[in-house]
């Protein structure tokens, strides 16, 4: 009931024009506010047009935008970010490209490039992204989630080849299950060890349940390699 007066109240106070507003109408006022020089107006103008019609938006900012004004950042932020949520993944990576070239150290941008990357299956990609991320800061909480995750995933699907590849030697030799031990130890180094500084900084920034698990996993499969 609260929250069906909350919208009826808003309806009836909001004035009407704000209501029925279009895309068009919207970046019509965009652009004069961009003719002002209202830079802050024209980029909170402009997330309502993506709003309404992403599409004219962002064929406003391709061919309308003076790509060297204040406002071209803004307004490729705008659009990267409602990509990113939409998991339209190839125009998101576009957008956060564009934002990379202005401002290649920006870990909010490196991040959003890397999931798009992710969402595009640039799998190389993502993972460098973020350990740019890591690199300009360490506690940053997504980009550890994503490495200790991605590293730990690796990792077990590495390790669940090494056995069943061992599995199929119906008599192993000494030899060949020392080649076995050292393959487990090389993929702990490699693989796990990596996960592990990840997640670790995961539970010490966010109360993870999750990467408690993955922790738990990796400390039994230490104690294999033994």
């Amino acid at each position: 009931m609260r929250k069906v007066l909350s919208v009826i109240f808003l309806s009836v106070m909001l004035p009407w024009h704000l209501q029925a507003q279009t895309a068009t109408e919207l970046l019509q006022k965009v652009s004069t506010f961009l003719t002002q020089q209202k830079w802050e107006e024209a980029a909170n103008t402009y997330e309502q047009a993506i709003g309404k019609d992403v599409e004219r938006a962002d064929i406003y900012y391709r061919v309308e935008v003076d790509k060297s004004s204040p406002a071209a950042l803004p307004f490729a932020e705008r659009l990267a970010e409602y990509y990113k949520n939409t998991r339209d993944y190839t125009k998101a990576y576009s957008y956060y490209k564009i934002l990379l070239a202005k401002e290649p150290n920006n870990a909010s941008y490196l991040s959003g490039c890397a999931e798009s990357a992710f969402g595009k299956g640039k799998e190389d990609e993502a993972v460098a992204l973020y350990d740019k991320v890591i690199n300009l800061n360490p506690n940053n909480l997504r980009a550890n989630i994503f490495l200790g995750s991605y590293f730990f995933m690796e990792a077990e699907q590495d390790k669940r080849k090494l056995d069943n590849s061992f599995k199929r030697i119906t008599a192993p030799s000494s030899m060949q299950k020392a080649r076995y031990k050292d393959d487990l130890k090389a993929l702990y180094t490699s693989g796990y060890h990596k996960a592990k500084n990840y997640l670790d900084n995961v539970v010490k920034l966010f109360p993870s349940a999750e990467a408690k698990k993955m922790l738990i996993t990796i400390a039994e499969r230490e104690k294999e390699m033994e």
